[in-house]
């Protein structure tokens, strides 16, 4: 079932790539910027190795950790075994932001509304990408393709479901 508050969050490489051994494997200062101001206020949901790749909570925002494990938890964070339980613990109102990763994202796209995709501009090595984003269930809509300050370009892409 859609859920219209949920929006999925990510930075994708051109050749799929979000991840590099638990670290994002570019440095784009204005999608980090882009990222804090989309979902501070707002709950964000992530796998508990996401989690750990960042090492804290967010600030001003609260963040919801998907793991199987009963008995993980974290200071300041709050924990959930699966994304629908997550999900279900954020008031009906209030949007929530999925931030990765790869299993996380794969089950969030059945039932986001939104997807806002960071276009990177590059091909690096990877071990964990974005599921295929099926132009048949998301139609994009981008802005101008610009140049970050460390010379990498990249488009902020907004999809939206058919």
């Amino acid at each position: 079932m859609i859920d219209a508050r949920v929006s999925v969050i990510v930075a994708i490489a051109n050749n799929g790539v979000i991840g590099h051994e638990n670290k994002i494997p570019w440095h784009l200062s204005e999608d980090l910027k882009y990222f804090k101001a989309t979902t501070m206020g707002h709950t964000i949901i992530m796998g508990r190795k996401t989690y750990e790749s960042i090492g804290r909570p967010l600030l001003g925002r609260r963040t919801i950790v998907v793991s199987r494990s009963p008995n993980w938890s974290a200071p300041g964070v709050s924990h959930a075994q699966s994304l629908h339980q997550a999900i279900s613990l954020v008031p009906p109102a209030e949007p929530v932001f999925v931030a990765g990763g790869a299993g996380i994202y794969q089950e969030a796209l059945t039932i986001a509304s939104r997807l806002l995709v960071t276009e990177v501009d590059l091909s690096p090595p990877g071990d964990v990408f974005f599921p295929f984003i099926d132009p048949r269930i998301w139609q994009r809509t981008g802005g101008p393709r610009q140049r970050s300050s460390s010379g990498i370009d990249f488009t902020f892409a907004t999809y939206e479901r058919v």
